[in-house]
């Protein structure tokens, strides 16, 4: 995690784990920097609070943030092809105690950069969220693929899980009919197509 604060006579920052009335103190001395790696992290849900201490030991009002416990699937079996627009489902879950507002999925194949809709997760259920992917040409037989999961809960506030992994990539193929209907490989539009769709 990682964080900013006004200038000032500053001398540090502790971190705190759990809620406002049970807190554990993560930072055995005084932090100098501003950042922090939680090592004990096991993909659950957490909350942090930063608290700043100046050269008298005084200590500020604490900045709490809660990481919450989101996973996101991608459907197997997916793939991208070349030279269209492809849709990457991802079966995006909530499994922690409160809803989550304000979430988009980030999807990055090789340097190629991809975000979803804004949407919302009530606590314990799932939905499915799609990202358009371009296939594009300078994608090799296995890409690299990064999901991150982005909630803003407040302002200047962004929370983030990162997974990484790899896809397919194989050529892809657009018909002589779906041209004469105006569907074209490589455009977004309402002429386009995605593997899979059926029209």
């Amino acid at each position: 995690m990682t964080w900013t604060h006004p200038a000032g006579n500053i001398a540090g920052y502790d971190i705190y784990l759990g809620p406002a009335e049970d807190t554990i103190k993560l930072n055995p001395t005084l932090l100098t920097r501003l950042w922090f790696i939680d090592t004990g992290y096991t993909r659950n849900e957490r909350r942090y609070t930063v608290i700043a201490k100046d050269d008298s030991n005084v200590a500020s009002l604490g900045r709490s943030i809660r990481l919450p416990q989101l996973t996101a699937a991608l459907v197997e079996g997916s793939r991208i092809k070349r030279g269209i627009m492809n849709r990457l489902d991802y079966v995006m879950s909530n499994e922690g105690s409160d809803r989550v507002e304000d979430i988009r999925l980030k999807v990055a194949v090789g340097s190629h950069d991809h975000t979803s809709d804004k949407f919302s997760l009530d606590p314990g259920t799932s939905r499915t969220i799609a990202v358009v992917v371009g296939g594009y040409d300078d994608l090799e037989g296995m890409a690299a693929l990064t999901t991150t999961i982005e909630v803003t809960p407040g302002t200047h506030e962004t929370v983030q899980i990162v997974r990484s992994a790899d896809i397919e990539v194989a050529d892809g193929y657009v018909g002589a009919a779906d041209l004469k209907r105006g569907v074209h490989p490589g455009r977004i539009g309402p002429g386009s197509i995605y593997p899979g769709e059926h029209r």
